[in-house]
């Protein structure tokens, strides 16, 4: 029996296989440096292995851009788990937030861009959960505005980190000055700090 090749029939912590990972590893780098528009002939010579190779791990290009999106998603969520968040002060806390989603976001900025779905439960409990978290806290203790709902909060830092990967992405921003401006931007507009 074959291990399952799609995002849909793979359990969360479910591991790839080492060259399925090889690949997505290769496949990022590729899509960073060149875009998506790339064939699938070309990635599997950029990644060293055959077609028929590429196409038993990934049968197409929409399964293996899932299957990248499915890793970033994790990758960002064991990144956020390990950063400690609830140890730190809210701002410290959303930078360190911040710089988490940028690093691996820039990695994976094509399937980022393309907007690839993945499980709604599996984003919601890895990413999403954690953010909101420093975000709820950041209103009970006064460094967030009360009238702007976790909604609001999530949108509008989640959209600063977008710009903050593309920032780092098209025009070659260093990370950790990008992650302060980010959190510098969203306290300036939601946080309340009176000038």
């Amino acid at each position: 029996m074959t291990a399952p090749t799609s995002a849909e029939q793979r359990g969360p912590a479910e591991a790839l296989a080492p060259t399925a990972r090889a690949i997505l590893e290769s496949v990022a780098r590729t899509f960073a440096e060149r875009g998506s528009a790339v064939s699938m002939t070309e990635i599997a010579a950029r990644c060293g292995v055959g077609r028929a190779t590429l196409y038993r791990h990934f049968p197409t290009r929409e399964v293996l851009l899932a299957e990248l999106h499915r890793i970033a998603v994790h990758d960002v969520g064991d990144a956020l788990r390990a950063a400690g968040l609830e140890q730190l002060a809210v701002p410290a806390a959303l930078e360190r937030a911040a710089g988490v989603v940028l690093a691996v976001g820039h990695k994976y900025g094509v399937v980022v861009r393309e907007q690839v779905p993945v499980p709604r439960e599996e984003a919601d409990a890895l990413v999403r959960e954690p953010l909101r978290e420093v975000l709820r806290r950041g209103r009970l203790e006064g460094v967030l505005r009360e009238d702007c709902s976790i909604d609001w909060l999530e949108d509008t830092f989640v959209g600063l980190v977008g710009a903050g990967v593309q920032q780092i992405v098209r025009r070659g921003a260093g990370l950790d000055v990008t992650a302060r401006a980010v959190v510098s931007a969203f306290l300036d507009g939601a946080g309340t700090r009176r000038g």
